[in-house]
């Protein structure tokens, strides 16, 4: 050990050791000698008598068998692509907990406004019914709907305008009371501020949406 630390702090010091020029760096040579250890003392286990069983081996394993756990709290994230990211933050948060189990109901390019695309009103009936035991959502959608939107004439409605606020805000309650029913609770996930001037102001507009609605519809 002593040779070790001298040649991390001294270096031409250990250079030195290797020559016979230089006796005082020879360790072996200034350490002083050890005691003899004492005689190691065998001691024998006392055989058993009469009826008595003799103890079992103790078995220590490097990976401990973990207790068999089912799920109680199941999560459904859905979405758009955005969503994707929240699941995989949910699986890595509770990946040590066997008592959650999270699920993926992610649908890429999809929104609230484009229903001919994908209708996320009649997706989340289907999530119901086909998961009997969810008890709770997550949702993050909307980063796909600054576009016009038809109402239920068919007339397309300016994006984020008064009309399209209203009418984008009755789809947003229709989906949170389908949770609300089934006793599901909801988390419903802001968007992240956009770059650009002109997408983070819309970006915060749909958020006031989504808060209001949350407010409104609480499960």
């Amino acid at each position: 050990v002593l040779a070790m630390l001298a040649a991390a702090c001294w270096p031409q010091a250990a250079a030195a050791q290797q020559d016979d020029r230089y006796p005082l760096w020879n360790f072996q040579q200034i350490r002083p000698a050890r005691p003899a250890p004492p005689p190691r003392v065998e001691r024998r286990r006392a055989p058993a008598y009469g009826n008595e069983a003799p103890s079992r081996p103790v078995v220590v394993r490097d990976t401990p068998e973990r207790p068999t756990v089912e799920a109680t709290t199941f999560v459904a994230v859905v979405g758009d692509s955005m969503a994707d990211m929240v699941t995989t933050g949910l699986v890595d948060a509770f990946s040590d907990n066997a008592e959650v189990l999270v699920s993926r109901q992610i649908v890429g390019s999809s929104g609230l406004v484009r229903t001919d695309f994908f209708d996320w009103r009649q997706g989340v009936r289907d999530l119901l019914a086909a998961n009997e035991k969810l008890t709770h959502a997550v949702i993050l959608i909307g980063s796909n709907d600054r576009q016009p939107l038809r109402d239920g004439t068919g007339a397309a409605l300016e994006p984020l305008g008064e009309p399209w606020r209203a009418a984008y805000a009755a789809r947003i309650d229709e989906i949170a009371r389908l949770f609300a029913e089934r006793r599901v609770r909801l988390v419903w996930v802001g968007l992240p501020i956009m770059e650009g001037q002109r997408m983070a102001a819309d970006t915060m507009v749909l958020n006031e949406l989504f808060r209001a609605g949350a407010r409104r519809n609480l499960s």
